[in-house]
């Protein structure tokens, strides 16, 4: 993660929903007050989402920027364009998504409503009758083509190739706000309060006040080019994991 002198783009008491940093080397934040900002040391850009409430961000490989909104699709910022993908009232209209890309370039979309995975141009809601879940957000692709998707406290895996999902039952109920991969493959949750979980190869690991981590909201989850960890709270405040200790950075 990049650091400046300025101030970031946005205020102490706004919510930071997603975070990351993308292939050019800027960060950008979603909050729940101030849209979408990319903030690099020599300024911010705004973006105005279809919907004030972003759950999750990505980049594609083509340098596409998405936002799943809480409530008004799914955005795509393309350089001087912006353009609602599939604004289908069948499956995503009005209400919160998330997206995430697989390692076979699918896009794959949670909402309320159901799982949906984009290919090309073609939409597939696959059917709830084996398990696939309604009302999962949000949602991140590991490294061997699964895909996480949070159901409130419970985490439901897409196999790659596989027909029906896995489910992991949480060790703690409390709602999941955030999941993210790492270069290194380790799948990272961050709940509504509680311990972080660090996945590898499927086996938990929990970091809680013993390991030097407050147990706090975490909302957004990031990773620097150095391979250190940011944890963002739900007041603001953002946490850096190195070398397996933690670093509070009090807001701004």
């Amino acid at each position: 993660l990049m650091v400046a002198t300025e101030t970031p783009p946005w205020s102490s008491d706004a919510e930071l929903t997603a975070m990351f940093e993308d292939s050019q080397g800027g960060v950008w934040v979603s909050t729940t007050r101030q849209g979408i900002k990319r903030w690099t040391p020599r300024g911010a850009l705004s973006l105005s989402p279809s919907h004030p409430v972003v759950n999750s961000l990505f980049e594609d490989n083509e340098g596409n920027l998405w936002a799943a909104t809480a409530g008004g699709g799914l955005d795509c910022f393309r350089p001087a364009r912006c353009s609602l993908v599939a604004p289908d009232p069948d499956w995503v209209a009005d209400v919160g998504c998330s997206v995430c890309e697989d390692t076979a370039g699918d896009l794959w979309v949670a909402n309320r409503r159901g799982v949906h995975k984009i290919h090309g141009t073609t939409v597939e809601s696959l059917d709830p009758a084996k398990g696939w879940p309604k009302g999962a957000v949000p949602a991140c692709a590991d490294a061997a083509g699964n895909v996480w998707l949070a159901v409130g406290a419970r985490i439901c895996i897409a196999k790659a190739g596989a027909d029906a999902p896995l489910w992991l039952e949480p060790k703690k109920p409390a709602n999941i706000r955030a999941i993210y991969t790492s270069r290194s493959g380790d799948m990272w949750i961050g709940r509504e309060s509680g311990p972080l979980e660090r996945y590898r190869n499927f086996a938990r690991e929990a970091f809680g006040s013993e390991k030097g981590f407050p147990e706090t909201h975490i909302s957004s989850i990031g990773e620097d080019f150095a391979g250190h960890m940011w944890f963002g709270g739900g007041n603001g405040d953002i946490f850096e994991l190195e070398d397996n200790h933690f670093t509070k950075f009090d807001a701004f």
